[in-house]
């Protein structure tokens, strides 16, 4: 019991040093956060319009294979529309 009481005696003088060092931290730690903030956001908007233009590239593709699996067996439609769109 002692040593935790002294360990937490410690922890507790050192606040105001750690106090001074987190608020020198903060301004970068948030600076950082905001370049990858935009950086996330703009990878984001490009990742979406490759999907886009890549499903807009095999569209014709698409329709041909749901044709194609259409007219197949029924019982392998589900099974097979796994294998089409993911």
């Amino acid at each position: 019991m002692e040593r935790t009481a002294s360990m937490w005696a410690r922890s507790e003088q050192s606040r105001p040093q750690r106090f001074t060092s987190d608020l020198e931290y903060v301004p970068a730690w948030l600076q950082r956060q905001g370049n990858q903030l935009q950086r996330n956001g703009l990878e984001a908007t490009r990742l979406g319009e490759r999907d886009v233009d890549r499903f807009r590239d095999r569209r014709q593709l698409y329709l041909d294979e749901t044709a194609r699996i259409l007219r197949g067996k029924p019982e392998q439609i589900e099974r097979e529309a796994v294998t089409l769109f993911y």
